[in-house]
């Protein structure tokens, strides 16, 4: 994720044709993706104030980044009937409380 977002792997311009966010791509509140925006294989979310950018893969794997904080958020778990967003608040909380 770091090498990604800090142009070591894809330059600039591939980077914000990722990030144009397609219009109405969103996805609601208890829908499995939960992105606010949606672009070209990445969606961007807030979660307890932290913006995150990056993807949510098909069983338990997840991969972002939080611009302001510099930093990367990336797991995977067994169980893909669970919910992960509990988790994934704490780190925002944690990582928002420490800056």
């Amino acid at each position: 994720m770091r090498g990604l977002w800090s142009e070591e792997i894809i330059d600039s311009s591939a980077l914000l044709e990722f990030t144009k966010w397609t219009p109405d791509a969103s996805f609601p509140p208890g829908h499995t993706l939960r992105y606010e925006r949606y672009g070209l294989g990445i969606g961007a979310d807030s979660v307890e104030g932290v913006q995150l950018i990056g993807h949510t893969g098909f069983i338990g794997a997840r991969a972002f980044h939080a611009p302001r904080y510099d930093a990367v958020v990336v797991g995977t778990h067994n169980a893909s009937e669970v919910d992960r967003r509990p988790l994934l608040a704490a780190l925002c909380r944690e990582l928002r409380d420490a800056a």
